[in-house]
């Protein structure tokens, strides 16, 4: 593999399959035939999806003291977060009651994972953000599994929390979090430079939906501080 910035060798895919948000799709416990042909319908759906789903996945590792050398800029994307509907509206977005230097320094090391997902039979935005939240869930469950495997860890989350997406955090109406063990910052939430963070350490370009017009592909990353 060749030389990549930072003296990090440029990763290649470690992982080029098919996949398919399947966790919805659970046995028939129907009692009625709307309801069958209601599952019937979202399997049949899953399955075309999948026929037109190509993912990679890219991985490595950096010291914690680097990256938050050549990463992180709290002050400077705390600015972003400010303009975003979730700042002060989700338990895993900024503000924070402690310094999040403090939380990256808790860490002597940080794994990466990033998932270049690509779609080009997809043209719909509706169909994107259900390929969107279905891949970035197993991604999750991956990285829960991963602090498993490691005790003490904790995992960072790609993109902001979304487990009470259909309900709405309980920080608006000043409740604690309804899933704490679950709940997890994002990189960038943490002032971490994602943008740079997949293009010097997984090799990806990241692309983003404009005006309702379908990238390429999307990208995923998340990672395992430990």
């Amino acid at each position: 593999m060749s030389a990549c910035v930072f003296f990090f060798k440029k990763p290649k895919p470690i992982r080029n399959l098919l996949s398919v948000n399947t966790d919805i799709i659970q046995p028939y416990y129907g009692q009625n035939k709307l309801d069958k042909e209601r599952h019937s319908d979202i399997i049949v759906k899953e399955k075309q999806l999948e026929e037109v789903m190509r993912i990679e996945t890219f991985e490595n590792t950096i010291g914690v003291d680097e990256y938050i050398e050549k990463y992180v800029n709290v002050e400077e994307f705390l600015e972003y977060c400010k303009v975003c509907k979730n700042y002060n509206k989700i338990w895993a977005c900024p503000s924070f009651d402690f310094d999040p230097l403090d939380y990256w320094k808790k860490y002597n090391n940080f794994y990466v994972i990033g998932k270049k997902i690509y779609s080009e039979e997809v043209t719909s935005e509706s169909e994107w953000k259900e390929i969107y939240y279905g891949e970035k869930k197993k991604l999750s469950e991956f990285l829960y599994e991963k602090e498993k495997e490691k005790p003490g860890s904790i995992s960072l989350c790609a993109g902001s929390c979304d487990i009470c997406l259909n309900i709405g955090c309980t920080r608006i109406t000043g409740g604690p979090c309804r899933n704490p063990d679950k709940m997890r910052y994002s990189i960038e939430s943490l002032g971490g430079n994602v943008g740079l963070t997949a293009d010097k350490l997984l090799g990806i370009e990241l692309k983003w939906l404009q005006e309702s017009t379908i990238p390429e592909y999307f990208v995923l990353v998340g990672g395992l501080l430990y």
